[in-house]
């Protein structure tokens, strides 16, 4: 395996079209405004696990935000019956004969892109899980007295 295959996959999307995906880096989260080792616990947990009526309106923000930057940036020519066609965030009309817009990609094979790229980049719900921290241990019940204590007053 070779090092760009740790961090690339080839996707075969759902329409039958072909697409490389690379994992998010710095830069990515970067640019998209908040990093999302700055969101407390609870929130990167929810962010990652949670549906999205459930999300607060700067997590959707965030979610849209990365998923745009997903479909443009982290994904190479989206290749389906001999054309290759760069996802781009532009109107269908300003679209150039090599381009697709974000808003024409199948939702299906959108899904499949943004998941693949969670999955390369460790933001999936067993991340979520795994960064949730420990429950509180149960505190020793002081109402109860120890059954030695009961014994031995017994005898």
């Amino acid at each position: 395996m070779s090092y760009r295959d740790r961090t690339t996959r080839r996707l075969h999307l759902p329409s039958g079209a072909t697409i490389l995906v690379r994992k998010l880096s710095v830069g990515d989260f970067q640019s998209v405004g908040k990093i999302p080792g700055t969101l407390p616990e609870h929130d990167r947990a929810k962010l990652l696990s949670a549906a999205p009526d459930q999300l607060t309106p700067q997590m959707m923000d965030f979610v849209v935000k990365l998923t745009t930057l997903i479909l443009t940036r982290c994904s190479g020519p989206l290749e389906f019956e001999g054309e290759s066609l760069r996802i781009v965030e532009k109107t269908f009309a300003a679209c150039a004969a090599d381009e697709i817009s974000i808003d024409q990609v199948d939702q299906a094979d959108a899904t499949e892109i943004v998941q693949a790229v969670n999955a390369l980049s460790g933001l999936t719900k067993e991340a979520a899980t795994a960064m949730r921290p420990f429950p509180e241990e149960p505190a020793p019940a002081a109402d109860d007295a120890p059954a030695g204590e009961t014994l031995r007053a017994a005898a």
